[in-house]
């Protein structure tokens, strides 16, 4: 499988610059990571989260993350059958150029309004690729993001990275603070 190396992921910038960032915001909060894959994210967060969702649709990267991390909350779904979440405070949605078309593109960022809408979560955490064929709906995606509220706190461009395909691509992490 293309995402195999992220079931033992090593601390790459993106990895660094986001748990770093979040590990100061998320004692007792809940957080959602969509499409989260093997979720590279969640072993280097601290513990004191409160609760840590992911979804996916790939019923081989969720089993190996309900065997190595049982304390996390695994769902096998697609973004838009996320069931309620009685709180929500982190969304994280990394990876976001892995949607491979546009209906996927406009589906995910369907479902991350929705989510921004409905839980209004402190955070959001939305992750991109500068070669993504989607690149104009991930920055209205941010666009839309920041209208509802949310003010951008940062955005980090990480060392180049080789993706599967042998291109090279930067990855771009961009953190939004709803406003107090």
């Amino acid at each position: 499988m293309v995402w195999d190396y992220l079931r033992e992921p090593e601390l790459d910038g993106r990895l660094l610059i986001a748990a770093g960032y979040l590990a100061s915001r998320i004692g007792g909060k809940t957080i959602l990571d969509l499409n989260c894959g093997y979720a590279p994210l969640f072993k280097f967060l601290p513990r004191s989260f409160g609760e840590y969702i992911g979804n996916d649709t790939d019923p081989e990267a969720l089993a190996f993350l309900r065997k190595a991390h049982p304390e996390g909350r695994w769902l096998e779904c697609r973004d838009d059958e996320i069931p309620f979440i009685a709180q929500l405070d982190v969304l994280l949605c990394l990876g976001y150029a892995a949607q491979l078309n546009e209906y996927e593109s406009a589906t995910l960022d369907q479902t991350v309004m929705e989510l921004v809408y409905r839980y209004n979560p402190q955070v959001v955490v939305l992750e991109i690729w500068t070669r993504c064929p989607v690149l104009e709906a991930f920055n209205a995606l941010v666009d839309w993001v920041v209208e509802q509220g949310y003010e951008e706190v940062g955005m980090w461009w990480v060392r180049p990275w080789q993706q599967a395909s042998g291109i090279y691509s930067e990855r771009g992490v961009v953190f939004l603070e709803r406003r107090r």
